[in-house]
């Protein structure tokens, strides 16, 4: 009897002991089309969450579509944006449950494009800026953020020999152009991707397929640019994450499930390389804002399915799970995280929240 105790004892404490797991759990995104996938995914608090949509079945349609949760995702309600059905979605930021702005590029023309608002919720949308700003068909938006209601700023790919870049000081009514003297120049051919960037307080940072960072500390007015070494191969791309003003890492991530990783100390001025055990995900990579260095990546490539973290910016990765396709990631905190799935039908699937499991003692 007393062995037993024992060992109940012994088994009992193993139990108590063990770290907090998590799972995600399947909500429904409200997209229409079967196998929606989510693109890009906004997180303005624990409650309010934007996302818009792909096509996930491989026929390459081009989408307009979002959805939008204001109670934690237990509902979602979707819409679609009123531009031209060339237009594909670059990516959508949430401000408030009734602002947010949606960047759309010409799919078919390869160029062309802009950024449209709602102040409704998404009931109506308005193109920002018409005429003044991505005025040509030669213009490609890539990326809008805002720090506040009122202060924001968005990119788009060289136009006139440097960087189309835009502020705003009025929740985007108004957009100026950053000067050309402000912005680092670009590399001959050299581009911005859709929906890649990365924000500590002031600082933003966007990396280009020539394997460059731009950084800027004061919200998008001046830019400067360095390499990061990685060399990037066609119809690539690299991408950041920045857990601090100093601290972060770029990564190039092969179709093979190989990651390139270099990390930087120094807003990004100099880069070095990171030797990287575990599974870092292909998909998407993420901070998650509250904590000292944690990272978390997903990934949705056949054969290389699955999610993790990272609690030494971006050393060791430790898996969440594995198997289990996973596309965009919105992170507010370490406890309110979505990742984007596909749907299985219209009231089924397409969206996953993160939720902590308690262990049972």
């Amino acid at each position: 009897m007393k062995k037993q105790l024992l060992t109940l004892l012994l088994a009992l404490i193993c139990v108590s002991g063990f770290a907090q797991t998590a799972v995600w759990i399947e909500q429904n995104s409200g997209f229409v089309p079967v196998s929606s996938g989510v693109r890009y995914v906004s997180t303005v608090d624990s409650n309010i969450v934007w996302i818009c949509a792909y096509d996930g079945s491989g026929g390459g349609a081009n989408r307009q579509d979002f959805s939008r949760t204001t109670d934690g995702g237990a509902t979602w309600t979707s819409g679609t944006i009123p531009v031209p059905a060339s237009y594909d979605w670059s990516m959508i930021h949430g401000v408030s449950a009734d602002t947010a702005f949606a960047v759309f590029y010409d799919a078919n023309a390869t160029t062309g494009g802009g950024i449209w608002r709602t102040v409704d919720g998404g009931a109506t949308w308005t193109q920002c800026g018409v005429g003044t700003m991505y005025p040509t068909a030669a213009s490609f938006p890539n990326v809008v953020h805002f720090w506040n209601n009122l202060d924001g700023c968005a990119m788009g790919d060289p136009l006139g020999g440097y960087f189309e870049i835009y502020t705003t000081n009025d929740g985007g009514d108004n957009w100026t152009r950053v000067p050309q003297a402000n912005i680092a120049a670009p590399l001959s051919g050299e581009y911005g991707i859709v929906g890649h960037y990365s924000v500590i307080g002031d600082n933003v940072w966007f990396d280009t397929q020539k394997g460059r960072v731009y950084r800027s500390h004061d919200r998008g007015l001046t830019w400067q640019a360095t390499a990061t070494g990685i060399t990037v191969p066609t119809n690539g791309a690299i991408d950041v994450a920045f857990y601090s003003e100093t601290s972060g890492i770029a990564r190039l991530y092969s179709a093979a499930g190989v990651n390139t990783v270099k990390t930087t100390a120094d807003s990004g001025a100099t880069w070095t390389n990171l030797t990287v055990t575990g599974n870092l995900w292909g998909s998407d990579m993420k901070y998650v804002p509250g904590t000292a260095s944690k990272l978390v990546s997903t990934g949705a490539a056949t054969g290389l399915t699955g999610s993790s973290y990272s609690d030494d910016g971006g050393a060791t990765w430790v898996d969440i799970e594995t198997g289990t396709q996973r596309t965009a990631l919105g992170v507010y905190d370490s406890t309110h995280m979505w990742t984007g799935g596909f749907t299985i039908s219209q009231a089924q699937g397409g969206i996953y929240k993160y939720t902590v499991i308690a262990p049972v003692t």
